[in-house]
């Protein structure tokens, strides 16, 4: 299975997705707009249950923006146990 969004962002994992859903940052960025996919797993392995994944990929052309960026998606608030991704530091 795999959880896609419209920003490039995708998923892909031997369990299939139990939810997904797509945050659009609001930080206007050198490097374009971004996104957050946060998805869960269904299975019966320890590792994927009661657990939330996000994938994002931040701008590369500005730390300051990336910063930005991870403050919008705030994945603590989130309750994102595992965030993936490029994070161009």
């Amino acid at each position: 299975s795999s959880g896609t969004s419209l920003f490039g962002n995708g998923f892909a994992s031997r369990h299939p997705i139990a939810s997904h859903s797509t945050f659009v940052s609001k930080v206007l960025a050198s490097g374009g707009c971004r996104s957050l996919l946060e998805c869960t797993l269904a299975g019966d392995h320890p590792f994927v249950q009661d657990r939330k994944f996000g994938v994002t990929h931040l701008d590369h052309m500005s730390e300051k923006d990336r910063i930005k960026q991870i403050e919008d998606f705030d994945p603590v608030s989130k309750n994102i146990d595992i965030l993936m991704g490029d994070m161009n530091a």
